[in-house]
């Protein structure tokens, strides 16, 4: 595939149990998209701001849905005495600490008795349905695509292929997504049959885990490879990490 600029996470995939003494968490849930729905009208019924519901779902800004489309509503928490992001973040199965400030704009740790709190946790792809093949596989094509990439990059091309998975426009499985035809040049030119290393394994669990910096992105290419003219140039950039230019 063509290698794959703002930044964002859409979550995706892991939702595990509760901690001991920690408060059970909820899920988020997901809200396809019916004929007549909008941004606004789902965000009041579900009670979720319209920019939280944007960020958690990589929208960077723009109400544009379509019919059938798979959009996460956040679970909502209210913080207590003695909580802290971290603790917030193992009792929802290890979300990442960045995701949560993300989605809810906040540029320090620090949290008040009564704050509500959007949750991103992941649904859309269950850990339990990734077998140890499609990890490998997964692993496989983060290493042939983003070797030598910053580690953040190497998580966003991860975050592409999950993207992919969930979006109806897709094959939705890793391996469906990694074979489809004409969709990832590693798989003709022999690379994809590499042995990964650890940190594109990391990347992989990382990416598995909710954490999305590509705005879900569901393109990726490295500009000094492309032409001016080609098609992916009318995709939507949503940020640029290393060499990589992202977009949907």
């Amino acid at each position: 595939m063509f290698k794959t600029w703002i930044r964002v996470l859409v979550l995706a995939a892991v939702i595990m149990a509760a901690f001991i003494f920690v408060v059970n968490a909820d899920a988020s849930t997901l809200h396809q998209v019916k004929p007549g729905d909008t941004l606004w009208r789902i965000s009041n019924v579900n009670g979720v701001p319209v920019n939280t519901l944007q960020t958690v779902n990589g929208m960077a800004g723009g109400n544009i849905i379509y019919s059938g489309q798979k959009l996460l509503i956040p679970d909502t928490y209210r913080v207590r005495a003695g909580d802290s992001l971290w603790k917030i973040s193992r009792n929802y199965g290890g979300i990442p600490i960045q995701a949560i400030k993300l989605a809810n704009g906040l540029n320090s740790d620090y949290l008040y008795v009564g704050q509500i709190l959007y949750i991103p946790a992941p649904v859309l792809v269950p850990a339990s349905e990734f077998t140890p093949k499609e990890m490998d596989l997964f692993a496989r094509m983060i290493y042939a695509e983003s070797k030598g990439e910053p580690y953040k990059g190497q998580v966003g091309v991860g975050a592409v292929i999950l993207n992919r998975v969930k979006d109806s426009r897709f094959p939705n499985t890793i391996a469906d997504v990694l074979y489809q035809p004409w969709a990832f040049s590693p798989v003709y030119d022999g690379s994809f049959y590499n042995t990964p290393n650890d940190t594109a394994r990391q990347a992989a669990q990382d990416a598995v885990s909710g954490y999305d910096p590509t705005y879900g992105a569901l393109y990726f290419w490295n500009p000094s490879l492309v032409g001016a003219y080609n098609w992916v140039w009318t995709r939507e950039i949503t940020t640029q990490i290393g060499n990589h230019i992202f977009a949907r």
